[in-house]
């Protein structure tokens, strides 16, 4: 044990001195930096010039620490981040183009690891998930959904890194009361490297990127498919685990199909978080950082209730599922609601 102890403190401290030293090599040298003069969308909440260092070192841990042991499985968590971190040097700037590779990858990723989806516990459905085509397709498109959700979300500091903070401590405190969770050396990890990011990331000094988004909803979509399979815990325990960043893609396309001049993939200013965070920026104008980051600290506050809520229920596929109406019937409230006093107080808008 206080073997364990000391190499968790020293992955800890040398994630920490991997952040410092690669902000400050990327600010000296002017590369890889989030400026946000290139979009309105980055500017909404801060205008401040960071190091998109996340990525980089996840990606680093994840060679270091040989996540997926193969080094076939190497190579596709290296495509996967290098499309978004592509996108983050402004060399890869088609969403269209970054959709399609991704789904190839993925697709070959499944079949080649075999982890498919074989049931969502309707069984007229289930019947078609025993061809490995259909299952092939089905495990892809939503793993695809986590992806490019997560990307959604990562809108405002702390969103997407504290999202899976809360879904990854929860998925320990299962492994340690209720049931082992395969692969769990793996989550520790990845709290090794979430926690010094979080903590730069609610200064202001270090972001994600497509790269870190992509790369990190990647590895843990794949590891709750595995736990699913292994353990034949209730699929939708991993929905419920997946529900924000899914459900925020889906909502934020639906709501852009409905404004004719406005593509479903160009980003905007009307996701929840900015709803949130123009609520209340006023009453938290005496700190800049909470002000930024309080939008994903009251949305992954509430996941995490409905996480440790639903640990009673892994099993239990109708309890779940009313969970997950919960949390939409909620998020559209909320968003209705925001969107409502944010009108009233901008007219224009």
């Amino acid at each position: 044990m206080e073997f364990i102890s000391l190499k968790y403190i020293f992955l800890f401290l040398l994630n920490l001195s991997l952040f410092f030293l690669t902000n400050f090599f990327f600010l000296r040298k002017n590369f890889l930096l989030d400026k946000k003069i290139t979009s309105s969308h980055k500017q909404f909440i801060n205008n401040e010039i960071v190091p998109i260092s996340g990525g980089i070192i996840l990606m680093f841990n994840a060679i270091f620490l040989n996540y997926f042991i193969n080094f076939a499985n190497l190579a596709f968590l290296l495509s996967v981040f290098f499309i978004g971190l592509l996108a983050d040097l402004q060399k890869f700037n088609s969403p269209k183009i970054r959709l399609i590779i991704q789904i190839l990858i993925v697709i070959i990723f499944i079949n080649f690891n075999d982890s498919l989806i074989r049931s969502i516990k309707i069984s007229y459905i289930d019947d078609f998930l025993t061809y490995d085509f259909v299952a092939i397709i089905f495990t892809s498109f939503c793993l695809l959904i986590l992806i490019n959700g997560s990307n959604f979300i990562d809108g405002v500091n702390l969103q997407c890194s504290g999202y899976f903070f809360a879904l990854i401590s929860i998925i320990i405190f299962l492994d340690i009361n209720i049931i082992k969770f395969p692969s769990i050396e793996i989550l520790y990890y990845l709290i090794l490297f979430l926690v010094p990011f979080i903590l730069l990331n609610y200064f202001n000094k270090s972001y994600l990127g497509d790269g870190g988004s992509y790369l990190l909803s990647f590895i843990i979509g794949y590891l709750l498919i595995n736990f699913q399979i292994e353990t034949n815990v209730s699929p939708y325990f991993i929905v419920l685990l997946l529900w924000y960043p899914a459900f925020e893609n889906f909502f934020s396309i639906i709501r852009r199909l409905f404004k004719p001049k406005k593509k479903p993939d160009k980003p905007d200013l009307l996701h929840l978080h900015h709803f949130i965070y123009l609520a209340f920026r006023d009453r938290l104008n005496f700190n800049k950082n909470l002000q930024s980051s309080f939008p994903s600290i009251v949305i992954n506050l509430f996941n995490l209730f409905i996480f440790y809520i639903a640990c009673d229920y892994i099993y239990s596929t109708g309890k779940l599922i009313f969970l997950i109406f919960i949390c939409i019937l909620t998020y559209v409230l909320f968003y209705l609601w925001l969107l409502n006093l944010n009108y009233l107080k901008n007219p224009s808008k």
